[in-house]
């Protein structure tokens, strides 16, 4: 039974996979739907959900792919080059009718038949909405729905709809989690055993995050952001805290990476400052521009875990981040940041930093010594996800 709880989230959900634009850098620009080859192997459902969860879900596909187990998709919209590694699925005809229970149904039958025509061995769902509720009845596969600690796991969090996640989460084989603290947060929220949790830690490509070619400052202090520009990244406190350091008379030049629904207003609000939008770019411009910045600035409101702080790390680029989420794991652990809990605090770090030389490169130093002993880097990800599907 759909509660109203659950139907008026199922309309959020719908407008949202409707008008988010694909910031999924390095996809591609495959433009065709590719035709179910084999049956078997793996279903993944994603939508967009975010840069991060989407890059996670595209490089898990390929690395699966590539060790030669049959890819389905299942999603909305074209996904860009999943077209090229795995059989794209639409569901743009459920989301779309008018009915929001209608719609609903639409897309459960829409999954069901799928199911049926690729057969996978396991189903992957990288949204724990609406993907839990519509997998936790489906019988006869393995069902694990990634929860990657967006802005809906916290947003539920004491009301009726949180009861529901629990009892679907519940209901699925295994529920995949980006961090440490996702784990104690959906043990402590939704009454998961751990046994019923899989940390699925990381990831980014050595190949492109590397400290090879770093650039060192000459005056002013290069602050980066990377990230969706949506409000549970944080660029307006990024923002904040850039013009409160500039009025300390600290010296900066900040680059925002990523584009969102906040970017014309902010952009707006930085005019005559040294802040500079990019826009959405690849993941080549990304570590290009980390390694000729002095410290990334991670403000989010809210972060399963935050690629961007490993890629950082990775490129020897010291971490000013908020203490939320997996930033406070990642940054507590590498000892490569500072963590700090406002707006104002975020300044004051950059202010230290700017005038600290020998305290940024003893921050930068310890981000590849952390990722030596900790790898994560997408192939370790990769023979993590094998091992949890049990395939060869």
């Amino acid at each position: 039974m759909l509660s109203q709880a659950c139907l008026a989230e199922y309309e959020a959900f719908r407008k949202q996979v409707r008008t988010n634009p694909n910031l999924t850098d390095d996809w591609g620009g495959a433009r065709r739907k590719a035709s179910a080859s084999s049956t078997g192997g793996i279903l993944t459902i994603l939508e967009r959900p975010g840069v991060g969860a989407s890059n996670v879900a595209y490089h898990v596909i390929r690395g699966l792919s590539e060790s030669g187990i049959a890819q389905h998709t299942l999603g909305y919209g074209d996904p860009g080059s999943i077209g090229d590694l795995a059989c794209h699925w639409g569901f743009e005809e459920a989301i779309n009718l008018k009915d929001g229970r209608a719609s609903w149904e639409a897309l459960v039958e829409r999954t069901r038949s799928v199911l049926n025509q690729c057969r996978p061995q396991a189903i992957v769902a990288h949204r724990e909405f609406p993907w839990a509720w519509i997998l936790s009845e489906i019988v006869g596969v393995r069902r694990i729905v990634m929860c990657h600690g967006g802005p809906f796991t916290y947003r539920v969090m004491d009301t009726p709809l949180e009861q529901e996640l629990a009892e679907r989460l519940q209901r699925v084989d295994r529920v995949a989690v980006p961090s440490r603290f996702m784990r104690e947060h959906l043990r402590h929220r939704c009454g998961l055993k751990d046994a019923h949790t899989q940390l699925m830690r990381g990831a980014y490509d050595p190949e492109l995050f590397h400290p090879g070619g770093r650039t060192k400052s000459e005056g002013s202090l290069r602050v980066i952001f990377v990230g969706r520009l949506e409000p549970d990244k944080g660029p307006d406190r990024f923002v904040k805290a850039v013009k409160l350091a500039l009025e300390q008379n600290c010296s900066i030049k900040a680059t925002v990476l990523g584009d969102g629904r906040m970017r014309s207003e902010l952009e707006q609000s930085c005019h005559g400052t040294p802040i500079h939008f990019e826009g959405s770019v690849s993941s080549r411009v990304v570590a290009e521009t980390l390694r000729s910045s002095d410290v990334i600035l991670v403000p989010s409101r809210t972060e399963g875990l935050g690629l961007q702080t490993i890629e950082a790390l990775a490129c020897r680029v010291p971490v000013v981040a908020a203490r939320v989420g997996g930033l406070q794991e990642l940054v507590s652990e590498s000892g490569a940041g500072l963590l700090v809990e406002s707006t104002e605090e975020m300044a004051d770090s950059l202010v230290r930093l700017s005038e600290d030389e020998e305290l940024r490169e003893a921050l930068a130093h310890k981000g590849p010594d952390f990722l030596a002993k900790e790898p994560m880097d997408w192939d370790s990800l990769v023979r993590k996800w094998k091992a949890e599907l049990s395939i060869s």
